[in-house]
Parts: structure tokens; sequence; C-alpha cells
């Protein structure tokens, strides 16, 4: 971290939830993971309902269809061994009541093969004054 800025790294344990609601607009999560050669790691993200369900195809943001319609919901790929979900939650249509970001894996392999997976959560920069 730059200057003197306080370490605010929080460890999440296995489905861990943290809730960034009227917290800001566009959020990007970013997941990091050693390199494999004998797999993939894919990131995902849904944006669901209020009865946590996607209300279609659209709805699921994934490696062939890398933005929601709208805008308020892409992944982007940085190589093999990371990807960013950023969500405009201030733009969300108003159906869709929450964003889950998950990983697959395509294949035999398990996460266990993968080893440490870094989540970083960046809100977005501050207004100008």
């Amino acid at each position: 971290m730059a200057g003197n800025q306080p370490d605010t790294a929080e460890v999440l344990v296995r489905g861990a939830v943290i809730d960034l609601r009227d917290t800001g607009t566009a959020w990007t999560v970013v997941a990091t993971w050693r390199q494999q050669t004998d797999c993939d790691v894919d990131v995902v993200a849904f944006a669901v309902d209020a009865q946590e369900q996607v209300t279609g195809d659209e709805d699921f943001v994934f490696y062939s269809a890398t933005e929601h319609p709208d805008g308020t919901v892409r992944l982007a790929t940085d190589g093999p061994t990371e990807q960013a979900v950023t969500a405009d939650l201030e733009r969300l249509p108003l159906e869709i009541r929450r964003v889950v970001i998950a990983a697959a894996i395509d294949g035999a392999a398990t996460f266990s093969d993968v080893g440490a997976i870094e989540i970083t959560v960046t809100p977005p920069p501050p207004c100008a004054p």
C-alpha cells in the first residue's frame, strides 16, 4: 500500500459474504492464483433477483459473455492467473438484488489442486471535491 494508508485487509473463511450495499458504485473484485498447467479457473458472476435466481442468460457473466447487456457487470481477464468482476451497484436494474461472484474449474482438477486464491475487493475512487 502506498503512503500512510492502513492495511485493512480482511481474511474471509470459505463461503463468507461481504455486503457492499450503500457503499459506492462500481466495485471491482479481483481473483488471482498461481499458474496451473492442468486446469483453468473461470471466475463468473450471477446477477440475481430477490429469490436468488438469475432471470435470464444475460444475468450470467462469464468467459464467453463478459458483460451484462446494460454494462453494469463486467468480467476482465488478465492472463491465466487473474480475473476481475466489476459491478456498478447503483446502475443495476431494479429487479437485481445481488451480484454473486464464484469460480469454477473445468475437468478433473479441484480447488485444492489450485491452492490459495487471493480475492481483492476495490471500492470506487472517491469523488473529487
